[in-house]
Order: structure tokens, then sequence, then C-alpha cells
């Protein structure tokens, strides 16, 4: 069903996570299975739509919310992305797209940008 897992790690930031799930909640990643794994002290509360999976992982490490979160994925493709962080919807396509055309690939790293006041 879903060609690529977008793993977004959270702890105790929901502005942030708030944030970055409004920014995946457009039209164009609802492809993606985006699976939120929150070690933060209190559970998150909002009304997820269907592409995205919540995991509340108390006091968990970064590591084994990753682990929980990539054996979840279930998908061909699976991107890390910070709650901090976005990624846009061209560079994932473009990076989805060269690993289908060269299997003897395993990663595909896209461009860093930043912006500055």
């Amino acid at each position: 069903m879903y060609s690529c897992s977008i793993i977004i790690p959270t702890h105790n930031r929901p502005k942030l996570l708030q944030r970055s799930i409004k920014y995946y909640e457009e039209n164009l990643f609802n492809n993606f299975k985006i699976i939120i794994v929150d070690s933060s002290k209190k559970k998150f509360e909002y009304k997820f739509k269907k592409n995205f999976f919540y995991k509340f992982l108390k006091n968990n490490s970064f590591s084994s919310k990753i682990f929980v979160a990539i054996k979840d994925s279930k998908t061909k493709f699976v991107i890390l992305c910070n709650d901090d962080d976005f990624i846009s919807f061209s560079g994932l396509k473009k990076g989805i797209n060269f690993l289908n055309k060269n299997k003897k690939y395993s990663s595909y790293q896209g461009e860093f940008i930043s912006f500055r006041k």
C-alpha cells in the first residue's frame, strides 16, 4: 500500500512534533506511511490521518525507538527524519526513483538546505 515509511523520532518536543505533522499532512505525502516514535514523558494527543502511526514508547532510547519503527515499517523504503527537520517531496521521490533504477545501491542521500534570517 505505502511506497515508503517516514520515521519521525521525538522526545518531549510537542510543538516541533505538531509542526512536523502539519507539514506531512499535505496531500503529497498521503502515499507514505508516517511512523512517529515518541519517548516523551507524556503521550501526544492528536487526531492523526490514516497514514500516520503513532507509537508512544515512554522513556525508550533513540535506538530502541528506531528499531521499533523499522520493524513496523513493512515498506520497501525507509527514511529517518527528526521532528525538527523536513523532507521535500520532490527530493524523496527522486531518491525512490534512483533506488528503483539502481539495484546495486542501498541508500540515497539528498542535499541539506538551510534557511536563516
